[in-house]
């Protein structure tokens, strides 16, 4: 009997440590390959890949004006280290460093401050896309960041009737 609780102890250090070395390689696994996002259920393409800060997907700035779910202007202005947007019809100010931003003239908080990485302005993406009205969904299996923007609703065809004609 003294031999049977003496493994007790001894199984349950092995299964924690198990279940400890699973969890780290598969974080390590993940965060070692970059988040893709998709747009309106499309992969975007990036020159300069995501980044994962703070747990948040950091992207780099030129992509708010090259995709075309965007297609913004930025302004930078390097005496302040201010970006500011003007995308989809809203104006945001954002500085390296800060977590505080203005959108539209309000005052925004938000966890993971802008940051310059290899001469490149990273923001943060769930933050800029729930701006602009987006859903945001993170899929973890996937490892990807999913964003539903809101669309506008385009003309593509319109027909002319005449009274008196049968259609």
């Amino acid at each position: 009997m003294k031999g049977r609780y003496r493994l007790g102890p001894v199984i349950i250090i092995l299964a924690l440590s198990l279940f400890w070395a699973c969890t780290y390689a598969t974080e390590n696994a993940q965060g070692a390959a970059d988040p893709k996002v998709s747009i309106n259920g499309r992969l975007r393409q990036f020159e300069t890949p995501p980044q994962i800060a703070n747990d948040r997907v950091m992207v780099p700035l030129r992509f708010v004006i090259e995709d075309e779910a965007l297609r913004g202007q930025v302004y930078w202005d390097a005496a302040q280290q201010k970006v500011a947007l003007d995308c989809r019809g809203k104006y945001i100010e954002m500085y390296i460093g800060n977590r505080t931003a203005r959108v539209d003239g309000k005052d925004v908080y938000f966890d993971s401050p802008p940051y310059i990485f290899n001469n490149r302005t990273y923001i943060p993406l769930r933050f800029l896309s729930e701006s602009l009205g987006a859903s945001v969904y993170w899929n973890q299996a996937l490892w990807q960041v999913e964003i539903n923007m809101p669309g506008k609703l385009e003309v593509l065809a319109y027909y002319y009737l005449r009274p008196g004609k049968n259609c």
